[in-house]
Order: structure tokens, then C-alpha cells, then sequence
């Protein structure tokens, strides 16, 4: 379903973008322009 794969994707992102401003160091977020 469509909906299902949306919804894993957006969770790989966040996922991704977690670690990413983890290795930046603390208190880091990190957006879309990143």
C-alpha cells in the first residue's frame, strides 16, 4: 500500500536526520536544507 510505504519513508528521513545531528554534537536539529 502507498500509505504504508509513505509512512516507512518518512520514518528512514527522521531516522536519518537523527543521526546526522547526532554527529554534529548536542542540542543540533537538523532540517529539509541540510
Amino acid at each position: 500500500p502507498k500509505a504504508e510505504d509513505e509512512s516507512l519513508a518518512f520514518i528512514h528521513e527522521v531516522d536519518r536526520r537523527l543521526y546526522l545531528a547526532k554527529q554534529k554534537g548536542r542540542n543540533r536539529i537538523v532540517s529539509d536544507a541540510a
